[in-house]
């Protein structure tokens, strides 16, 4: 029981490695976002807020 506590608590450190270098490039290639972005429930439903410059494309380069 406890090897498997090990490996989930090694494997929740990797995933989030993973997604701070994940951002680190996508800094690098679009410019780092004016918004961090956040998970926000809305009275519509569920969405993300913030963040949208970072997928913004300029076709023209």
């Amino acid at each position: 029981h406890n090897e498997l506590k090990v490996i989930n608590e090694r494997n929740q450190l990797l995933i989030q490695q993973s997604l701070e270098l994940i951002r680190y490039e996508l800094d690098l290639i679009a410019g780092p976002s004016e918004q961090e972005i956040t998970y926000a429930p809305t009275s519509a439903g569920q969405g993300y807020v913030g963040g949208a410059s970072r997928r913004s494309f300029d076709t023209r380069a």
